[in-house]
């Protein structure tokens, strides 16, 4: 089988809805996890193109993340049910902004490890702002609560407290437009 990293809106008896506007067809007897909306999961599909298995992304599976246009539904009574389901589940923007160390290597890329795809220490690369500052954008089901740190793209190089420990994860609730600005004391490698 093939397996699809896929964005959750929600899940029914028959759909499943994903967070960028496409629904795919669920297979009666599907393995199907029940998981909160945002999350980032994997989808296995049967031969007919319709969900066999859904589970929570662990970071480590080899998933493509397109989909098969076969597999899309796109009759017009799904496409309403789809516009419905985004309505009853409204998405916002979050900004996170973090300080990093003077110490931190100059070419490391910096990046958010969450909750969301099982702590992959590389899950969503943030974009520089200036020598001593990062940023990424998020969009998350409103009222969504977000466990999340920080890394240079690996478990070795996650954020770590004063003492050199790993860091506590960080905790928000997603509302429009949230900015959270944090720092990092330094990194468990360079501890």
């Amino acid at each position: 089988m093939i397996l699809y990293k896929v964005t959750l809106l929600t899940l029914t008896a028959h759909f499943l809805f994903l967070s960028g506007g496409d629904a795919l067809r669920v297979a009666s007897g599907c393995k199907c996890a029940s998981l909160p909306a945002g999350t980032v999961a994997i989808v296995a599909l049967d031969e007919y193109g319709r969900v066999a298995e859904l589970r929570r992304a662990t970071g480590t599976e080899n998933a493509s993340e397109r989909l098969p246009p076969s597999a899309i539904v796109v009759d017009p009574r799904s496409s309403r049910a789809v516009a419905e389901q985004q309505a009853a589940v409204r998405t916002v923007t979050i900004t996170l902004v973090v300080a990093i160390p003077p110490d931190t290597p100059p070419g490391d890329d910096l990046y958010v490890s969450t909750d969301r795809s099982g702590w992959g220490a590389s899950e969503l690369r943030m974009e520089r702002v200036d020598p001593l500052h990062w940023s990424v954008q998020l969009r998350l089901p409103s009222g969504q609560p977000l466990l999340y740190r920080y890394s240079r793209g690996s478990f070795a190089t996650l954020e770590a407290d004063r003492s050199g420990q790993l860091a506590p994860a960080r905790k928000l609730t997603a509302k429009e437009g949230l900015v959270v600005h944090d720092t990092i004391l330094r990194y468990a490698d360079l501890s």
